[in-house]
């Protein structure tokens, strides 16, 4: 969720900016409501919001004093500045201070909606290359849960791009995926197939199961070789049961696939994670039902299936002994939220 600061010590124009901003970005996007320079300065230390809409004019300290403050400190950081005068001396100081754009009022809503729409894309593409980094350096390492990790936080991301920005970006990250397998293991492991056009694709979640899919690809070789096993146990225990978690596995599985003793691996386990195996079996579980439960279409008895419980009242009360309240309830949270 985009968070975002407004600044004015008018009441209307704060509500009006609101109004705007939240039919397009959410209720609870609006995050703070400043009425002088000093509070936004304050706000802008404890809240650290996304975005900032704040008016030149304000008692304490004005808006280009307190944007130069905070660009200072953060230059990257969305300042619009506000005004109700058009003459040409305040343009130019905002433009020295450099902040990212300025409105004249009345404010146009599409004028808002504009800026806003172009902020969360630049900051959105930002971040996707960041975690892609994070991704590839993760297979690398031979670390599948952390490569998921990251993979899902790229498809929050590439949620805000365009169509072609999306087709562009994930063409890109498919092609050093599958060349890095490559690299990693060579053609006699890893075949690597011609990376589709992502405009074929409906939905984001179409996208996700090809990246997810290509990802798994990748660990399944990992794991059904072993690649570096030796000294390196643990890895590949987790390894394993990220892959097998939604299966009916146990200790004596994990230890037979690293040719460890059970006994052995018991204390290894617990030692290394601070929990033993069927803890961390169930807490994987767990989290990833949490996961689950934000999508509604998904019935309670299935999502049990789907993390690897037989029996849906016992993965119930298995969760509620691990949350507190039961998966409905959880659901219901999420939704509030």
């Amino acid at each position: 969720m985009c968070r975002i600061l407004l600044a004015d010590d008018e009441y209307l124009e704060i509500e009006v900016l609101k109004s705007i901003i939240s039919k397009e970005m959410g209720e609870n996007s609006v995050v703070g409501e400043a009425r002088n320079g000093k509070q936004v300065i304050e706000m802008n230390e404890t809240l650290n919001p996304d975005i900032i809409f704040m008016d030149i004019k304000m008692p304490v300290m004005n808006g280009l004093e307190v944007a130069q403050m905070i660009k200072e400190k953060d230059k990257n950081k969305p300042i619009v500045l506000i005004s109700a005068y058009g003459d040409f001396e305040y343009t130019q100081k905002a433009i020295r201070v450099k902040v990212d754009d300025y409105l004249l009022k009345p404010v146009r809503p599409e004028k808002i909606i504009q800026l806003l729409r172009k902020f969360i894309s630049s900051d959105k593409k930002y971040f996707a290359c960041k975690y892609k980094f994070k991704l590839l350096e993760n297979i690398k390492e031979f670390r599948y849960r952390q490569a998921k990790i990251m993979l899902l936080k790229i498809i929050k991301c590439i949620e805000y791009f365009s169509m072609d920005d999306v087709n562009g970006y994930c063409i890109k990250l498919a092609r050093q995926m599958t060349n890095l397998a490559g690299e990693m293991f060579g053609d006699v492991y890893f075949r690597r197939a011609p990376i589709c056009d992502f405009k074929t694709f409906i939905n984001i979640e179409d996208i996700k199961n090809y990246l997810m899919g290509i990802l798994d690809g990748i660990f399944d070789i990992i794991i059904d070789n072993k690649f570096f096993l030796y000294g390196n146990e643990m890895k590949f225990v987790l390894n394993f049961v990220e892959k097998n978690f939604k299966s009916n596995i146990t200790l004596k599985d994990a230890a037979a696939y690293v040719n460890l003793s059970v006994s052995y691996l018991s204390k290894l386990f617990k030692k290394s994670i601070g929990m033993n195996f069927n803890e961390y079996l169930t807490s994987r579980r767990i989290e990833e039902a949490k996961i689950i439960l934000s999508d509604r279409r998904v019935s309670i008895n299935n999502l049990a299936f789907n993390v690897g419980y037989n029996e849906p009242n016992y993965f119930c009360r298995v969760f509620k002994r691990k949350e507190g309240i039961t998966p409905s309830e959880y659901r219901k949270k999420l939704n509030k939220k």
